[in-house]
């Protein structure tokens, strides 16, 4: 099967992959990825893979961010980088731009602090 790595979709590489991994893990571990990938998919689904870059995990953290724990947002880093390392490996990709990004912690929890107790 020959695949036109200009127009492979980040949702198109992200089903194969997912489809892959099915057969390597745990039902309750491909149910965590499915869901990290979903929401990759949803921002840059339609983007193409090979033009997806590091400021988009960025922003796309950022985002998650917002509305996620930080826990969240690292597992759908750690997903990510494992996703894209994949498609460094069968071709699809020379590069994985996971490995350019680090999400920072968002909302972080404030601890009361009690002065004078």
């Amino acid at each position: 099967m020959s695949v036109d790595l200009t127009k492979l979709s980040v949702a198109d590489y992200l089903a194969q992959w997912l489809d892959d991994k099915k057969t390597h893990v745990a039902p309750n571990t491909f149910g965590g990825a499915r869901t990290a990938a979903q929401h990759v998919i949803r921002v840059y689904g339609n983007k193409p893979l090979v033009a997806l870059t590091a400021l988009d995990l960025s922003q796309l953290y950022r985002q998650l961010g917002q509305t996620k724990s930080t826990r969240t947002v690292r597992y759908l880093h750690t997903v990510l980088h494992e996703a894209l390392a994949q498609a460094v490996a069968w071709g699809f990709l020379a590069t994985n731009v996971a490995e350019r990004v680090t999400p920072a912690p968002v909302n972080p929890k404030r601890t009361a602090t009690f002065a004078g107790v």
